[in-house]
């Protein structure tokens, strides 16, 4: 968490970024790495909160969520709230995994994903909720070969 927040900081000198975790863990080692970013740890926050019970309706120009890591049932109940969370012309990037070449490895990715505690969206049902929830301009980011994917989408206005 602290790393992006770092990097968005350093890039963006205008900007405040605030990170969310349910993990203590997480949220410890990133203060610790925030110690040792001492240039812009200033307007870097991070708070304990599940992403499920976010809301600060129009808060936020950029919204980052990790989807893969999201437990499906968290991640849909999220989403909503996120999209509400951002400001009219501010944009939603999940991280997702790509969409499988074919049925059968799409069901076994899909199945080992929920099992391993996260969920079954890949890039395409990504795009599909994001369009289906009122943000426009999907785009697609593919990382590394057969790697993450981002999806992009904006809010319309502003």
């Amino acid at each position: 968490m602290a790393a992006l927040a770092v990097a968005l900081a350093r890039a963006l000198p205008r900007v405040s970024v605030v990170g969310i975790d349910v993990l203590q863990r997480a949220l410890d080692l990133a203060r610790g790495e925030l110690a040792e970013a001492g240039d812009v740890a200033d307007r870097i926050s991070v708070r304990r909160q599940d992403v499920a019970e976010v809301d600060e309706p129009g808060g936020y120009d950029l919204v980052w969520v990790p989807a893969p890591f999201l437990p499906q049932q968290t991640l849909a109940l999220a989403l909503p709230r996120l999209v509400q969370a951002l400001r009219p012309g501010g944009w939603l990037v999940a991280g997702t995994n790509p969409p499988a070449g074919d049925p059968l490895r799409a069901a076994v990715d899909r199945w080992n994903a929920v099992r391993n505690g996260g969920n079954a969206f890949d890039a395409d049902r990504m795009a599909q909720v994001l369009a289906g929830a009122g943000l426009g301009d999907v785009r697609r980011f593919p990382t590394v070969p057969g790697g993450p994917v981002l999806v992009a989408a904006h809010l319309p206005g502003g």
